[in-house]
């Protein structure tokens, strides 16, 4: 039966754990740092440096290292002096693992704590013990400081960057709440000409259509009221006139025809 692949959990997630574990304002946590700046024969790096900030739980350094394959695992076993450059000057010394089959029983040093790590957590195996630790070294603080440089934003420009976030946010809240006008306002027009076609008949948005209803709108503007209003009184009286001139007309062929018909008789 073929062996079942150990879900190792990968070293970004451990760092993020690590995070959670020794996390600020209680611990100050900074990853990759070396045993000394400039170039040295022996320079060494530790996967993560942690120090205690609270004196009321021991100012303590804690040195962290991050295995997730069995192969680099062994290397740091069979290697003690690589971990003892940066591990002297630590009051603990930690290895943590991505999975607990990656060492086996009797691997993990006395003076070494072991913690493996879960998907959403790290959980302590070994306690890491209480070493005998130097006074840091010159160039060991150095190394510490640049490290803290490097990562380090200071609160000014933080405060400045939120700052200008914010103004951002700012502007963009007010860009849309004009988008926010624009298309209720886009709404209402729409509406407008859904009423007109549904009453007129005529769709609009024919581009034909529209120039006809333009045509016809041009028309009736450019036309004088005042004088076609004239004209049809002139013409309404003329029409009263011819029709009492026809009625009378009818009524004098009406007698003439009378007068005939008793001619006959």
């Amino acid at each position: 039966m073929a062996r079942q692949k150990r879900d190792v959990v990968g070293e970004a997630t451990i760092r993020s754990h690590l995070r959670s574990r020794f996390n600020a304002p209680a611990w100050a946590l900074l990853h990759e740092v070396r045993n000394s700046t400039g170039w040295r024969r022996t320079t060494r790096t530790a996967d993560a440096l942690a120090m205690s900030l609270w004196p009321s739980r021991g100012l303590e350094v804690h040195g962290i290292e991050i295995k997730v394959s069995r192969g680099d695992l062994k290397k740091e076993l069979e290697d003690p002096d690589k971990a003892r450059e940066i591990m002297q000057y630590c009051d603990r010394w930690w290895l943590v693992l991505g999975h607990k089959d990656l060492i086996q029983p009797g691997e993990l040093p006395p003076t070494w704590g072991l913690m493996v790590a879960k998907k959403t957590r790290l959980v302590a195996v070994t306690e890491a013990p209480k070493l005998e630790s130097k006074p840091l070294d010159v160039g060991f603080v150095a190394s510490i400081l640049r490290n803290v440089t490097e990562a380090y934003v200071p609160r000014v420009e933080l405060d400045d960057l939120v700052n200008e976030k914010y103004k951002e946010w700012q502007a963009r809240d007010r860009d849309t709440d004009g988008e926010k006008i624009l298309r209720n306002d886009l709404k209402a027009l729409n509406e407008t000409v859904r009423l007109f076609e549904e009453k007129s008949g005529v769709n609009i948005r024919i581009p034909w259509q529209v120039v006809k209803i333009g045509e016809a709108v041009r028309y009736v503007l450019g036309r004088n009221f005042g004088m076609a209003k004239t004209q049809l009184g002139h013409l309404k009286t003329q029409a009263e006139r011819i029709a009492q001139s026809a009625a009378h007309e009818i009524e004098t062929l009406a007698k003439l025809e009378e007068l005939d018909n008793d001619r006959s008789d």
